[in-house]
């Protein structure tokens, strides 16, 4: 066990150091695949070939959503391994507090979702601007308007959007599957861990995905989207004859969970814990 608050709290740095050089010898892999990806595109995309720069365009639009679902993966392979396998004896028996090796763990996945988010963000941001360059995507996007469909660039802003939920749900699940895995290793729970792992982290999902919309449907902030003039976050409903509004509650609420979350699963690391 992790003991009383009053350990030493000065290892928390050669924690997050030891965590960020574990994980990195893996997930670094992926980088470096989408490092050469990017750079054949920038070769070939001026160079007239069309099948090589379908290739191009193809490989980094797909090799940034790898790289956020082997990072995710990574998260909660190494969160078991290190914490609740033969590995958890001597994790938990280092001079740390629960929060802090909770903390730790998720400070440095947390830090490579958003470093693969940027990647995807950039990758794709760069896709989009080449794309705005050419004289087709140029035309589609006149007859985008004329239809009465958004045009390119706001369909750049929902993509923007929907990048920023689809991140914040995916931390939002990494949250609950490291309540749900550590729940499991309760003594309760612990003789069919996996499959309580399992039933935990669906009913943590199905309560989510109620609250969302309990959330949706009575709080509104939201992020205006006009078709014309600057977009802006207002607080209250509003009728829109001329945009969209993008629910931003939605947003908060995850982030609130994720908070409650992490104390209540630091708090059963530190209290209820059965190690095999």
């Amino acid at each position: 066990m992790t003991g009383n608050s009053d350990k030493p709290k000065n290892k928390m740095g050669m924690l997050l150091k030891n965590d960020f050089l574990a994980s990195s010898r893996v997930i670094s892999l992926v980088y470096i695949v989408e490092i050469i990806a990017f750079v054949f595109f920038m070769i070939i995309k001026d160079r007239g070939n069309n099948r090589m720069l379908a290739l191009g365009i193809i490989l980094n639009f797909a090799i940034p959503f790898l790289l956020v679902f082997v990072s995710l993966f990574f998260v909660v392979y190494d969160f078991n391994k290190s914490l609740y396998s033969q590995q958890g004896y001597l994790t938990y028996s280092l001079p740390v507090t629960a929060k802090q090796l909770l903390g730790s763990k998720m400070i440095v996945y947390g830090l490579w979702m958003c470093v693969s988010y940027v990647v995807a963000v950039f990758v794709w941001g760069y896709l989009a601007s080449y794309a705005e360059g050419n004289e087709n995507v140029k035309m589609a996007d006149v007859a985008l308007t004329l239809f009465g469909m958004p045009s390119i660039a706001h369909i750049k802003v929902y993509l923007f959007y929907y990048m920023i939920m689809f991140f914040v749900i995916l931390f939002s699940f990494i949250s609950m599957l490291y309540f749900a895995i550590t729940a499991s290793h309760m003594r309760t729970f612990q003789n069919a861990n996996f499959i309580w792992a399992v039933i935990i982290c669906l009913i943590c999902a199905i309560i989510m995905i109620i609250m969302i919309a309990i959330v949706d449907k009575n709080i509104f902030i939201s992020f205006l989207v006009y078709d014309e003039g600057p977009t802006k976050l207002v607080i209250g409903k509003k009728n829109l004859s001329d945009g969209v509004s993008l629910p931003m509650s939605p947003i908060f609420y995850l982030i609130i969970q994720d908070i409650v979350l992490f104390f209540i699963t630091s708090t059963i690391m530190k209290k209820w814990i059965n190690i095999k």
